[in-house]
């Protein structure tokens, strides 16, 4: 419910900069975007953007569960595409009758996005990520979540959008 909360608060706090704004829907994929229907807004003035990702799958008894937020700063915007810069943090979260598994990953990344045609872009990205991962651990009887760090390394991204 809190991730609600904080998206929609992004989304209101956008409003002001959608004027003269660059949007893209469509579908994106990677550890600091996440995974899913993506929406994405740039304002042209600033060439400051915010990228919001996520899907929910849900079935009786498992389950998959994605989202992510990333800034981005564009660096060069032409009709053959752009360059940009973005920061990004993104959860996977899977879980079955038998097994719980949550993945967080954080990091900067640079990234291309080509004009594949006249309203659809094709972006591409190599974002170096922090990975962290969530366990829970029984200490005297209690359950607490520990974070970890699972490692550093570029994990590519790719987006799919509808631009206009």
């Amino acid at each position: 419910m809190n991730l609600l909360k904080i998206l929609a608060a992004l989304i209101v706090l956008s409003m002001p900069v959608m004027s003269h704004a660059e949007h893209a829907i469509g579908f994106s994929a990677g550890v600091t975007k996440g995974v899913g229907l993506t929406y994405r807004n740039i304002n042209e003035d600033t060439n400051l953007g915010i990228q919001i990702t996520g899907i929910p799958v849900a079935a009786e008894d498992s389950g998959f569960l994605s989202g992510g937020v990333s800034g981005l700063l564009i660096l060069n915007m032409s009709n053959l595409g752009k360059a940009f810069v973005s920061l990004g943090a993104g959860i996977i979260h899977t879980w079955d009758e038998n097994d719980e598994l949550t993945l967080i990953g954080v990091g900067p990344g640079i990234g291309f996005e080509f004009q594949v045609a006249p309203t659809v872009g094709l972006s591409l990205e190599l974002p170096i990520a922090a990975i962290f991962g969530a366990e829970v651990v029984e200490d005297e009887g209690i359950q607490k979540v520990e974070l970890g760090l699972r490692g550093i390394m570029p994990i590519p991204s790719v987006s799919l959008v509808h631009i206009w």
